[in-house]
């Protein structure tokens, strides 16, 4: 598999997470606006949502995608280190370790694991922790422009003071947004290096 291919892949996988992220955030935050601690006494969690649980399963596999297709391009440059691998390690561990509480949650406990808080924050952090180390490795091996990297560097940090049960979920949005546009100059990068190598080939539209 070529590089070009690669890191098309891994784009389309970062726009789609991206997407995804940004369409659960908009819908959760359409919700009715739920309780946070004390408020729990005289206030319900917010209700759950299929849809936002499905579009943010699909970021989290979408995630991974990417982060391995990162990987392997980074790897391919000699440069991935061994902070390249432990970054893909927490994504793909905070990633699963999400998907997998969110699936026996709304499975075998109708939507209210007790355990959810202390299982889910958790992986989230790992997940954000891994993509601001990978962003960084990104950077170093240039295979992310720099302004591009340090967006999607300092959004994810965003992420940790967003809350599922109020407004603050529209905190993933420029996540979101900026993940998908360093898919979509990553799609932009192959097509173009793939163009050079190959003059005589058409362009795929």
């Amino acid at each position: 598999m070529t590089n070009s291919l690669v890191a098309r892949m891994t784009g389309v996988a970062a726009v789609t997470a991206g997407l995804a992220i940004c369409a659960a955030s908009y819908v959760e935050s359409t919700l009715p606006i739920g309780c946070v601690d004390e408020q729990c006494a005289y206030r319900p969690q917010r209700p759950g949502s299929a849809t936002a649980d499905g579009f943010y399963a699909l970021a989290l596999v979408a995630l991974v995608v990417a982060a391995l297709g990162l990987g392997v391009l980074v790897l391919r440059l000699g440069r991935l280190g061994r902070t390249g691998v432990v970054a893909v390690g927490m994504i793909a561990i905070g990633a699963v370790v999400a998907v997998v509480a969110n699936v026996v949650q709304a499975l075998l406990f109708d939507g209210d694991m007790a355990a959810m808080p202390g299982i889910l924050l958790p992986a989230v952090a790992a997940v954000v922790v891994g993509l601001a180390l990978l962003m960084w490795v990104m950077i170093r091996a240039r295979v992310v422009p720099l302004w591009a990297g340090v967006v999607v560097g300092l959004t994810v940090l965003l992420v940790p003071f967003g809350n599922l049960e109020n407004t603050t979920v529209l905190l993933d949005i420029p996540f979101g947004l900026a993940l998908t546009l360093a898919g979509a100059l990553l799609v932009r990068e192959a097509g173009a290096s793939a163009r050079v190598r190959n003059p005589g080939a058409s362009a795929l539209v």
